[in-house]
This record gives C-alpha cells, sequence and structure tokens, in this order.
C-alpha cells in the first residue's frame, strides 16, 4: 500500500513539475511576443515620427518607453562626450 502511495505521489509531483514548467514557458513566449510588439511600436512611431505629432494615438507606456529610451541615449552620449573630453586633457 505505502508502495503505490509513494508511486501516485511521484506521478502526481511530476504532472506539477510538467504543468509548471510549461506554464512558465508559456509566461516567457508571452512576455517575448509582448515585447516585441512593444518595440516594434516603438520603432514605428520614431520611424514615423509619431513621438511629436500623435502621442494620444499611442499607449502611455510605448511614450514612457521611447522616452525612456532617449533619456537612455542622451545619457549614453554624455558620458562618451566626457570620457573623450577627459582622454584629450
Amino acid at each position: 500500500m505505502e508502495k503505490a502511495f509513494a508511486e501516485d505521489k511521484a506521478k502526481m509531483e511530476k504532472a506539477v513539475a510538467e504543468a509548471k514548467a510549461k506554464m512558465e514557458k508559456a509566461v516567457a513566449e508571452a512576455k517575448a511576443k509582448s515585447d516585441a510588439r512593444r518595440a516594434k511600436l516603438e520603432e514605428e512611431a520614431i520611424r514615423t515620427d509619431h513621438g511629436q505629432k500623435d502621442q494620444h494615438l499611442l499607449g502611455p507606456q510605448v511614450m514612457a518607453a521611447m522616452l525612456a529610451k532617449a533619456t537612455e541615449r542622451v545619457k549614453s552620449a554624455q558620458q562618451h562626450r566626457a570620457d573623450i573630453k577627459q582622454k584629450t586633457s
């Protein structure tokens, strides 16, 4: 009886682990798709200059992401200039 219980327990644990792995995979795939869609929207907005004239058509998350990217580029450029200035001094 204990052997059958142990076998059933092992089967259930295996099923739970498989279900958990499938769920984690599905979540990761959904996140990747969402990130890809967001990046595509950002790229399209930048390419078509929607960043200035049609901000109300883009979602707030897209606008926030565009702002974050722009801020990152500015900081990177400032750091690059500071590095060059330091090397030439």
